[in-house]
């Protein structure tokens, strides 16, 4: 930082570096300061030298120990420390209370995790019988594949038997069917001799009775072995 100086002659030096405006000659503890950029705001601003700490380590070390009359920008600067060590009291009474409050949500916390922590054995049991229902289901999954297999084969063997009775029908239907055209055969054949038969049996008949109208009648007269006509 950069300074200015007062000199003895009333005048101003600066802005100055702290090794430069060490080397004025009648630069010394009680000389007043005023850092660059509060030049210019008032008396107020003008401090003794030996305050500042990047200056006191130019001075011997004698001087540093002879305490300097405070100016009244010092005394007002100590009163400033006054107000900012109760500004930083209040400060530090907050940040208290804060922690305190902290505190009490950190409680509050520690509660929510044991509650979680126990939420979390719960879901942990529960999942530990859901693990145990699953694998009871894998096990029922397992035997379903087995029964579904089983009867994969019993519809193969019942396609067997199914076309193996198809062929069976196949074969007792053309059978059936040779067999009624041959019953139809005979049939037919029978009605052709029943119906031979009546002719012939009709032709009987016809003359059977022509031949009883030509045999002779008997007389009352004539014994039994004479006929009234002509023997035939």
């Amino acid at each position: 930082m950069r300074y200015w100086t007062m000199l003895p002659d009333g005048g101003v030096a600066g802005p100055l570096d702290a090794e430069h405006i060490a080397k004025i000659e009648s630069f010394g503890p009680e000389s007043l300061v005023c850092p660059e950029h509060f030049h210019g705001s008032g008396d107020h601003a003008w401090i003794r030298a030996g305050f500042i700490g990047e200056l006191r380590q130019h001075f011997p070390r004698d001087l540093r120990l002879i305490p300097p009359d405070p100016t009244l920008a010092e005394a007002a600067a100590v009163g400033s420390i006054e107000d900012r060590v109760l500004e930083l009291e209040g400060l530090l009474l907050n940040a208290l209370e804060r922690l305190r409050e902290r505190g009490r949500d950190v409680g509050d916390l520690k509660r929510q995790s044991r509650e979680r922590e126990r939420e979390v054995l719960r879901m942990r049991a529960a999942l530990k019988q859901v693990s145990s229902r699953v694998g009871g289901l894998g096990r029922l999954d397992i035997k379903l594949k087995r029964m579904t297999e089983a009867l994969e084969i019993q519809e193969k063997d019942v396609g067997a038997i199914r076309k193996s009775f198809e062929g069976g029908l196949e074969k007792a239907a053309e059978s059936a069917a040779k067999t009624v055209a041959e019953a139809h055969a005979m049939i037919q054949e029978a009605t052709r001799i029943a119906e031979k038969a009546v002719a012939f049996a009709k032709k009987n008949k016809k003359v059977s009775r022509k031949k009883k109208r030509n045999r002779p009648k008997r007389t009352k007269k004539s014994g039994p072995d004479h006929w009234s006509g002509s023997d035939v």
